[in-house]
């Protein structure tokens, strides 16, 4: 979902809203509950497992701080890493993610997967970027596909035991086979509202 703009401009009342769907989800299914609402404050993070959530994804991007204040020009670095921090403290699973196609160099991709593994991320990801018609980078090239595949791969090898998603989030199914050949082994999608399967 996200930064909710919904969500967080209403604060308090807002936040209660987002417990209290986590609730019923878990209430409703009793499937384990991954949340990626952003940079929540403290006092959401310490009410997320009791209210039924397991993993806390908040997805840094890049972790070259330079790049970061470039993509993300209205949130300080340091606070959206250390979110993931004060989660793991308090018992979640966290999922962290780097994007490729931004600007960023091999090495920043190499300071990234250090990064994941100093967090102790149960679940890491690639993703490749896709400009948006009407957004600053809407003519910003998207990355080779081969490079998140390479990345993929890297990440199996650094992170034996992590999950490795797979995602169709961006993509033709097509691409499934390729990500879980080069090391995914989570598929992950998105569903479009209003579609049935």
């Amino acid at each position: 979902m996200g930064e909710d703009p919904e969500i967080f401009q209403a604060g308090d009342q807002g936040f209660e809203l987002l417990l209290e769907t986590i609730r019923s989800v878990k209430q409703s299914t009793n499937l384990p509950v991954m949340i990626s609402a952003g940079v929540l404050p403290e006092t959401v993070l310490d009410k997320l497992s009791a209210a039924g959530a397991v993993w806390y994804a908040c997805y840094q991007e890049t972790h070259n701080r330079v790049l970061y204040q470039k993509l993300r020009t209205m949130q300080d670095y340091d606070v959206r890493i250390n979110s993931k921090r004060r989660a793991k403290e308090r018992g979640l699973l966290i999922e962290e993610g780097l994007m490729v196609g931004v600007g960023e160099s091999m090495t920043d991709i190499a300071d990234s997967i250090f990064v994941m593994r100093e967090l102790r991320a149960d679940q890491v990801r690639v993703m490749s970027f896709v400009p948006q018609t009407g957004t600053p980078m809407e003519h910003f090239p998207s990355p080779n596909p081969s490079k998140e595949l390479l990345i993929i791969a890297l990440m199996r090898l650094v992170f034996p035991e992590c999950l490795i998603p797979a995602s169709l989030d961006v993509g033709e199914h097509a691409e499934l086979h390729q990500k879980l050949a080069a090391g995914a082994n989570v598929v992950t999608s998105l569903i479009p509202p209003g579609q049935d399967n």
